[in-house]
């Protein structure tokens, strides 16, 4: 008789340890029903699609928006996403080309090989020696090159780089707000100063016609006549869809998640399909970018470094968000109904559980 109470002791206490688990069992179970299960109507069905198409067709437009919003209403902004130009080799070798070149038209101006050769030829010497002074024409380029870019590749250049996006970036927020009622040609980043730096350093070196070269400007063409007008007095609403649209986009992605008649298929189809929207932003930025460099044909190069530069939080935020989509995606179908999730979820089960047997 007390073996048999024993074992109906040990019976009881069973049943004890079990009882409080089946209703958390079942109340995780009844959480799970109701996350994943949304309103069955067709109205709900229709309503989800319709603020998932609004969602990814607004989601490219607003990170645009905000992107550009940021570029133009903050000039610390926009001074970050330029500034590495000032080290750029395709930008140092074009400044260079048009300070060079300016300086060539400055000497052949001022006809220094003839007036020396002049000089010579009233010191008595013979025309064939005084017509030497023409070779040293390739030396003083050669003296001006090395002078050049040494003041481009100087912390005077990135100075005169960050002054002179200052004022292209006042000058573009003037154009955008409609203050500058001035005519202009267009909106560029000039480098007034550059000629100056250059010339006092060859001072320096010892070439004493250096202060008679004109202060010839250098500069880089970022906006021309044409498309200053076009975008004349829209500040204030790229402000506004820069702020409004990636919000709209946010709300309706998550109200087609939340009113989704599977809300785990919801955020699959949301995550894919943002994904998507992705990939297209990225295509028509690479075909808006080559078309901007094809319109500037006197400075392709220089337009394609400044275009790159500019976007590079564009692109990196594209990518985030494609990354994002693919692995909530990715999650969003091991954890759905589906028959081929349900079927990977019973293998990885049967897995595990032979791995356990084996241990």
């Amino acid at each position: 008789m007390a073996t048999i109470e024993s074992v109906d002791d040990i019976l009881l206490r069973a049943s004890l340890t079990r009882e409080p688990s089946a209703p958390d069992k079942g109340a995780a179970s009844g959480f799970r029903r109701v996350l994943e299960h949304g309103p069955k109507a067709r109205v709900w069905r229709i309503t989800s699609i319709v603020l998932l198409i609004l969602g990814c067709v607004l989601a490219p437009l607003g990170l645009t928006a905000s992107w550009a919003k940021n570029l133009v209403t903050d000039q610390t902004a926009y001074l970050e996403a330029v500034g590495p130009l000032a080290t750029d080799p395709v930008v140092i070798d074009a400044a260079q080309n048009k300070a060079v070149a300016a300086i060539d038209d400055a000497i052949t101006n001022l006809d220094l090989a003839g007036k020396l050769g002049d000089e010579l030829t009233n010191l008595g010497l013979p025309p064939k020696l005084a017509s030497l002074a023409e070779g040293f024409a390739p030396l003083l380029r050669t003296q001006i090159t090395n002078v050049v870019h040494k003041v481009l590749t100087s912390e005077q250049f990135v100075t005169a780089w960050q002054n002179a996006n200052v004022e292209a970036h006042k000058a573009f927020v003037g154009v955008m707000t409609g203050q500058n009622t001035e005519q202009i040609s267009g909106v560029s980043v000039k480098l007034g100063s550059l000629i100056g730096t250059i010339k006092g350093e060859l001072a320096a070196d010892g070439v004493a016609w250096a202060s008679q070269i004109p202060d010839v400007p250098v500069q880089f063409d970022i906006a021309n006549n044409a498309d200053v007008k076009k975008i004349q007095g829209y500040y204030d609403l790229l402000n506004t869809l820069g702020t409004l649209l990636p919000w709209l986009a946010i709300i309706f992605l998550l109200a087609s998640i939340v009113i989704a008649p599977s809300r785990i298929k919801g955020l699959f189809r949301v995550a894919v399909w943002l994904a998507v929207s992705m990939v297209v932003l990225a295509i028509g930025l690479a075909i808006g970018r080559s078309y901007v460099v094809s319109a500037a044909p006197f400075q392709p190069d220089v337009t394609q470094a400044i275009a790159a530069q500019l976007t590079v939080n564009l692109r990196a935020s594209i990518r985030a968000i494609l990354i994002a989509s693919v692995v909530i995606a990715a999650v969003a179908w091991i954890f759905s109904p589906w028959k081929s999730a349900t079927a990977l979820r019973a293998w990885l089960r049967s897995l595990t559980g032979r791995v356990e047997d084996s241990r």
